[in-house]
């Protein structure tokens, strides 16, 4: 088998002068900021040497801070723009620039998806699970009953029959295929951190294995109140739909009801995810899925790479602008392996008010277009979604599974070069410049 012979073969930016960024007045969250500081100073410190330096009555208070690394710390204040002239005098403070809105990479639903929430079922209680404080119900192997497919197995492998074509394309290099093969492992002891939307973490294919994590969105409940976060955790590990089906996923709560969310929840986000990989140990075995983003960004960039750089595998969607990907943040950041989407008949995906962004920021492309995933809005709700927000968690999924079988032993560079070792060259048709022509494969059949 190719994966079994690749496995056996595997074995800092210089910052100018603090400066801002202009951005378009309908983007702009007014009077906040997101100032990045030296890896070696105290927050506190900072602020208080800015208290003095302005000549405030009360103590300046950052409303966020981020300690990732000695490679990416910062902080959120309100102010109004003179003052952070004023606090960039500062000898620690490296940059700043205002906060900004950016979104869910979400698509287009498919058509009438939205008019199928009408069937949806009643749930019986307030989401509850709260990652760190309970133990999920994961079998010790996987059984054909689970998730409510049909499967047989074979030397540690089990197949899916009748598969949703997303999973079928991911293990199988010829088209046309309803079968989807796995390592019997399934990504058992590995993480997915969904920073998102939310999670209904009662969607009964979930298994247990979704939890409640944190949420940075003020005034909203943690639990999905738009859908792209729970479409985006099935993709990644339920039964019917899942890439990595014993993989866990933890709710990061960075989009708001309307898919939106501001660059300082993003980057708070990233902040959570790597420290509570410290907490659990899970080095190698934490994987952060981004179906979001916005605008080149230095500050997103710089937090994901501190934290791809420190054992963090991070994933993101390339977009659906139909543009180079090179603009866009977190898809062009050097630590991330971002994914781009085709659709049933390997071509790039293309709709008439955009697609897939492409060029040589893509990693790998994988199925994006009519996936199908559950919602938030009843058990066993599920309806087909596209865009590059759901190519981005297949690939999740995949560093899930093969994080397990490397026993951890890959950062985020190294396992996108892995995926991209195992994936199907060639077959991606209009790939668009600059792109590399590769379709993600778990590797199971060579």
């Amino acid at each position: 088998m190719r994966f079994f012979a690749l496995l056996l073969a595997t074995g800092t930016a210089v910052l100018a002068a603090p400066s801002v960024q202009t951005r378009q007045a309908d983007e702009v969250v007014p009077d906040r900021w997101i100032v990045q500081v030296r890896g070696t100073s105290d927050i506190e410190s900072v602020l208080a040497a800015a208290t003095d330096l302005l000549r405030l009555r009360r103590p300046l208070e950052a409303d966020l801070q981020y300690d990732i690394n000695q490679d990416y710390k910062g902080f959120v204040i309100e102010a109004n723009e003179s003052m952070v002239r004023v606090l960039a005098t500062l000898p620690d403070v490296l940059a700043y620039e205002p906060d900004v809105w950016m979104t869910g990479a979400d698509g287009a639903p498919a058509e009438d998806s939205w008019k199928r929430q009408a069937a949806s079922g009643e749930w019986a209680a307030e989401p509850t699970g709260t990652w760190g404080t309970q133990s999920s119900q994961s079998p010790a192997g996987l059984s054909s009953a689970e998730g409510g497919f049909q499967a047989t197995a074979q030397q540690n492998v089990f197949t899916q029959s009748g598969a949703e074509w997303h999973l079928a394309r991911l293990s199988n290099r010829p088209p046309g295929s309803t079968d989807y093969s796995f390592h019997a492992s399934a990504g058992q002891g590995s993480v997915v951190y969904v920073m998102d939307s939310g999670i209904e973490i009662r969607q009964p294919d979930f298994g247990g294995r979704a939890f409640h994590g944190a949420n940075f969105v003020p005034g909203e409940p943690i639990w999905d109140e738009f859908g792209h976060g729970t479409h985006v955790a099935g993709t990644v590990m339920s039964g019917q739909f899942g890439v990595a089906k014993l993989a866990e996923a933890v709710n990061i709560k960075v989009l708001n009801r309307n898919n939106q969310g501001q660059l300082s929840w993003f980057l708070a986000g990233v902040n959570w995810a790597y420290r509570d990989m410290f907490r659990t140990g899970l080095f190698g075995l934490s994987i952060l899925n981004l179906s979001l983003g916005g605008r080149s960004n230095a500050q997103f960039n710089a937090a994901v790479n501190a934290a791809g750089r420190d054992g963090l595998i991070i994933v993101a969607a390339a977009g659906n602008d139909n543009i180079d990907a090179r603009q866009i943040s977190p898809a062009n950041a050097a630590e991330v392996c971002t994914v781009g989407a085709t659709n049933i008949n390997d071509d790039r995906y293309l709709s008439q008010g955009g697609g897939s962004n492409f060029g040589p920021a893509l990693n790998v492309f994988a199925p994006g277009e009519n996936i199908t995933s559950y919602l938030h809005t009843g058990p066993g709700v599920a309806v087909p979604w596209t865009g590059t927000s759901f190519a981005a968690p297949a690939v999740s999924g995949l560093a899930a599974y093969l994080a397990v079988l490397v026993n951890g032993q890959f950062d985020s560079r190294r396992m996108c070069e892995f995926i991209m070792e195992l994936a199907t060259p060639g077959i991606v048709g209009r790939p668009g410049a600059g792109s590399p022509n590769l379709m993600a494969n778990n590797g199971i059949f060579g």
